[in-house]
């Protein structure tokens, strides 16, 4: 390569060009001067105007592709307006998202369940249950706050629906003081046994918190 070749190069490679070979090629068909280095060295300062208007003064007038590099050169490459949300905010819809995504996970989980006796098991009379809830604590009745409450057996009819008040009789036991395992005297026979998970005011949160097991008690 010609002394003056590699000198162009270099300074095209220091005025940021990506491709400097090429442009070397290109430079080459104007046939430049000696003095043609003189633009060269204004694309390593890379002078340009505020508006990005290039300095064109100085530049000998027998290399138009060297202008047009040098105006390639100062201009940079564009950097488009970026419309997106910033990285570090996120989108309310995708809060939205999310929080709708948290409140269905737990609500995914809350239950109450028979720890025992099982559905289908056979048991004596007085049969011992133990009540289980998950996604709700357990607190007194006359105690109204959210996701709280306590439990009531429901023996025969099904369970009390969403918003219903569960009755209080011989059918509807309610475990008022948070209690969590009662034993309950039952005849011989299958005997279907509900779980009814309800608020401080003994209003029900319907089948979602609701469970039913099926017994059969036989004497001793």
């Amino acid at each position: 390569m010609a002394a003056n070749d590699a000198r162009r190069l270099e300074l095209l490679r220091d005025a940021g060009f990506p491709d400097p070979e090429t442009a070397l090629s290109r430079l080459r068909d104007d046939d430049l001067s000696e003095g043609s280095l003189h633009g060269l060295h204004l694309m390593q300062d890379r002078r340009c105007r505020p508006s990005g208007a290039v300095v064109l003064s100085g530049l000998p007038k027998e290399a138009p592709m060297l202008t047009l590099l040098l105006a390639l050169a100062c201009s940079g490459p564009s950097t488009p307006q970026d419309e997106t949300t910033p990285a570090d905010e996120t989108p309310p819809a995708v809060e939205a998202d999310a929080a709708g995504a948290a409140r269905d996970a737990a609500e995914a989980v809350r239950r109450v369940f028979f720890v025992s006796p099982k559905d289908g098991e056979t048991v004596t009379s007085p049969v011992k249950i133990l009540m289980g809830v998950e996604g709700m604590d357990i607190r007194p009745a006359g105690q109204l706050e959210a996701n709280t409450g306590h439990h009531h057996i429901i023996i025969g009819p099904a369970g009390v629906p969403e918003g219903q008040v569960v009755p209080a009789d011989e059918k509807h036991i309610h475990f008022g003081a948070g209690q969590t395992e009662a034993e309950i005297e039952l005849p011989p026979g299958e005997h279907r046994i509900t779980l009814q998970f309800a608020d401080g005011m003994h209003t029900s949160y319907g089948e979602v918190m609701s469970s039913t097991i099926t017994v059969k008690v036989v004497e001793e």
